[in-house]
């Protein structure tokens, strides 16, 4: 909620108040470290896999647990996976909502299912929100398949006369292609925009090199095309990997990783 005080004619005050839980943290003090890893991707629910990674590395910082690449590269593929599901939400059903055009449910589901088989294909008996990793047995062929279920949600949106094509043309019919032309540096601003900045397609989509919607949208389906191929450079680093254990009754620890929106941040500090 934002809140404007006015005074003559002039804003001579604003409030911005969040709707989210922004003390949620306090229901962590007095838990285990390896407790709060297992609930706060459902407390934080939007982007529940970076908000888990996030919590297991400051954690894994404040006892000095260095993972190895395997299990590094694990973590990335369930967040990328993520990132690529979050990203079809949005285009599939909020904006067919808003333009007024048939929401394509259909695409998600697949994308939520890849998210969900990942970690069994990852990690043995599925559990991989432990500090220091999980006990990893990759079956590599079976998350190439993953990768390849994305790599055709990507090829259904963006064919001829697909949903990009139907964003595009609402976007024009409601003149809306330069809505939001309110940035003057783009590097203020986080996510698919500034990741894809400097594309082409994103660039063409510009006015007088500031940030439309029509650019935030291309941006966003460069992201779809992006995240499988990271994904796929992930897979040389898929081995057999062991879990890390370390017992620590204090430290401090901080953690950021990349999400659909941005940059996010945990810290962390254990006492007793």
């Amino acid at each position: 909620t934002v809140k404007l005080t006015v005074s003559g004619g002039l804003v001579t005050g604003a409030d911005v108040i969040s709707t989210r839980p922004v003390h949620g943290e306090q229901v962590f003090v007095g838990h285990a470290p390896t407790e709060v890893a297992h609930v706060i991707g459902s407390l934080f629910s939007l982007c529940g896999q970076a908000q888990t990674i996030a919590a297991l590395s400051s954690v894994e910082d404040a006892c000095g647990i260095s993972l190895d690449p395997a299990q590094k590269a694990a973590r990335n593929l369930l967040r990328l996976a993520e990132m690529f599901s979050q990203t079809v939400m949005r285009l599939c059903l909020d904006w067919p909502r808003v333009l007024e055009f048939e929401a394509r449910a259909d695409l998600v589901r697949p994308c939520l299912s890849a998210e969900k088989d990942l970690q069994s294909a990852l990690c043995e008996s599925h559990e991989w929100k432990a500090q220091g990793g999980c006990e990893m047995s990759p079956d590599v062929d079976r998350v190439r398949a993953i990768v390849r279920t994305l790599v055709a949600v990507h090829d259904d949106i963006l064919h001829e006369g697909g949903l990009a094509d139907d964003i595009r043309a609402a976007l024009s019919e409601y003149a809306l292609n330069d809505f939001g032309v309110f940035s003057k540096d783009h590097k203020a601003e986080h996510g698919a925009l500034s990741r894809q900045w400097h594309r082409a397609e994103v660039q063409d989509a510009c006015l007088d090199l500031k940030p439309t919607l029509r650019a935030r949208m291309e941006a966003r389906f460069l992201e779809l095309h992006t995240i499988p191929k990271q994904m796929k450079a992930l897979l040389l680093d898929l081995k057999p990997s062991h879990a890390q254990r370390a017992d620590c009754a204090e430290g401090h620890g901080a953690a950021e990783v990349e999400t659909v929106r941005g940059p996010l941040a945990h810290k962390i500090a254990i006492k007793g």
